[in-house]
């Protein structure tokens, strides 16, 4: 339990009837009261350390890799995490069963045991939504009359409308995985690094106060946490996040092959060992989620109608026409298609476009120019097999002068 008094909690808990200014007021009364009472400093995801863990030191937008084995579920439970947090959590549990049974927490209230019950997401599942939101968008307030759609013929075409309606809409929609992260979403989830003991819904802090600050067994909740080194979030109380500079959590990254030595060493070697940068995968996510909605939008819409006009004669010097309505199927998708016509060339341009117009307000029209140029150069130059995707992609990103 930590100690608020009634004035204290007045002041930070929520009404039905709270107006939004009054929210912002008790959201800062919040952020006040709250840091002097818990026992030790909580990570505030809402007001700094937005990409804690999802960001390395170099400033590269990273993800946890897909190797089964860094990562492990915590017991039995649905939480998982990378290997040396899931380990120190489960010592975390350890410790607090150990302290129920010494008779030292209160029971019948929620902390009196802890058990995970959620732990590290799939990006690709929200990533994925994401996208076929911005895809259908595309339908749904730029292609809304029926003569739009007909000028979509063959998946050439869609890419090349989609990108003029892109060009409108990607302030407000990032499309680019690392673009996506970094803009006005924040996921802690996706890092590994945390852990949650409830499912409650974010941003109510009258849970906050009730379920756990009030809780009796809240100060050996923290305890134990920072012992195996752990922080909890100061918004999310339930959340643990792994403090990767504190002597404990560097402590198990030494169990699990991570070198420590100077603190920034540390994470830098966690970074190189556990994580990925999200850019570098970027275009074949964007190729695959763009191919499949284009297979399906055609299954659908299969056919377009073309209307054909012909000159028939002179009516008091005007041009007379007639005119026919052909109905013709849309291109369907082939492998020879997208190994052939819609090759890395194809996406590498693509891209470029995407992420020109997703900085557009960060460079200037003579040096995306420049840029186009020299891009349109690089790409001529190469074949499929002297084509290094790798390194046009960190190409792009370093002269359009961001990190990803």
């Amino acid at each position: 339990m930590i100690s608020l008094t009634q004035n204290e909690k007045d002041k930070i808990m929520v009404d039905n009837g709270d107006f939004t200014d009054e929210l912002f007021e008790k959201r800062k009364d919040y952020d006040l009261i709250v840091d002097e009472k818990l026992l030790l400093d909580a990570f505030d995801f809402h007001n700094e350390r937005n990409y804690y863990g999802l960001v390395n030191l170099e400033g590269n937008t990273v993800l946890p890799m897909d190797i089964p084995e860094n990562t492990k579920f915590i017991y039995e439970s649905p939480a998982r995490a990378l290997d040396f947090v899931a380990r120190a959590f489960e010592n975390v549990i350890l410790d607090y069963n150990r302290l129920r049974r010494n008779g030292v927490l209160v029971e019948g209230s929620f902390l009196s045991g802890i058990e995970p019950r959620k732990g590290r997401v799939d990006y690709d599942e929200i990533y994925a939504e994401h996208v076929n939101t911005i895809l259908d968008s595309f339908f749904g307030t730029y292609m809304i009359e029926p003569e739009d759609e007909m000028r979509i013929k063959d998946f050439k075409t869609f890419s090349f409308e989609f990108l003029k309606f892109y060009k409108q809409y990607s302030r407000q929609f990032p499309l680019t995985k690392s673009k996506f992260m970094r803009s006005y979403v924040n996921f802690p989830l996706l890092s590994g690094l945390c852990v949650e003991i409830d499912s409650e819904e974010y941003g109510d802090y009258n849970i906050n106060v009730k379920k756990f600050f009030d809780d009796p067994n809240f100060l050996y909740y923290q305890k134990v946490l920072l012992k195996h080194g752990f922080r909890i979030d100061k918004h999310i109380p339930w959340r643990a996040i792994a403090d990767l500079t504190s002597v404990p959590m560097r402590e198990y990254m030494e169990q699990y092959g991570i070198e420590v030595g100077e603190s920034k060493e540390a994470i830098r070697d966690l970074f190189k060992k556990r994580y990925k940068r999200v850019m570098l995968d970027e275009i074949e996510d964007i190729k695959d989620y763009f191919f499949d909605y284009y297979s399906e939008w055609v299954d659908e819409n299969p056919r377009i109608a073309l209307k054909r006009f012909s000159k028939l004669c002179k009516v008091k010097n005007l041009d007379s026409y007639s005119s026919k309505t052909l109905i013709q199927n849309r291109a369907l998708l082939s492998e020879s298609d997208i190994q052939n016509k819609y090759d890395a060339k194809f996406w590498i341009q693509f891209y470029f476009k995407v992420r020109a117009m997703e900085e557009e307000t960060h460079i200037s029209d003579a040096k995306l120019n420049a840029l186009k140029k020299r891009m349109d150069f690089l790409l001529n130059s190469a074949d499929k097999k002297t084509l290094d995707i790798r390194s046009l992609l960190l190409y792009i990103n370093s002269e359009l002068g961001t990190q990803c």
